[in-house]
């Protein structure tokens, strides 16, 4: 992975999948940089083994780009995703290489309780992304930095990375939480 899918380039999965559709590989890689660990996740949920993950990575991300002209619907993209690599998981841990997954195989992992709740985590996850995505860059970078970086920073610390009066940290960052959780509940969760 080259970046984390928080850290994908700023703009709509709409506009990404227009120009990729009309071959601009950076449109592509924005694609791909923003569901990179969406489907790194998934291949874990379905207990893909480490050694086959890459490999499936990129058969999902194959698959995604032959379906790119056809695909008309952005909001279909994240389940898309989920679906081949679903079907993509069942395969490597059946060690076939072709073929079709029977309904069988799938009733077998999405009934898995474990499975059931891991994959339900992964969903929420990118949710959460997506609409971290959705807020303005300022809010972004400040979500990211309070909330997803992996060292914590101090307030007064964001505050002069991001320019602003260390006053003014705590209402912006309120604000954005609103607009976050606005957007969230859209989505179903709140």
């Amino acid at each position: 992975m080259s970046e984390s899918p928080l850290r994908a380039p700023r703009g709509n999965d709409a506009d990404f999948i227009k120009l990729a559709q009309a071959g601009n590989p950076e449109a592509w890689g924005a694609l791909v940089d923003r569901y990179s660990g969406y489907v790194y996740s998934l291949l874990k949920t379905f207990r893909v083994p480490e050694s086959d993950q890459s490999d499936a990575f990129q058969h999902v991300f194959i698959e995604l780009f032959k379906a790119l002209p056809q695909l008309k619907n952005v909001d279909l993209l994240t389940p898309w995703l989920r679906q081949t690599t679903l079907r993509h998981a069942v395969r490597v841990r059946k060690k076939v290489a072709s073929g079709e997954v029977s309904l069988e195989d799938v009733e077998y992992f999405v009934s898995d309780h474990d499975l059931a709740a891991e994959l339900e985590q992964t969903e929420t996850a990118q949710t959460i992304r997506d609409a971290v995505q959705t807020q303005s860059p300022k809010c972004q970078e400040l979500i990211m930095r309070l909330f997803f970086d992996e060292t914590p920073q101090r307030y007064a610390d964001v505050a002069q990375a991001m320019g602003l009066k260390p006053a003014s940290i705590v209402m912006t960052r309120q604000r954005c939480l609103e607009a976050l959780e606005k957007s969230l509940r859209a989505r179903g969760i709140g």
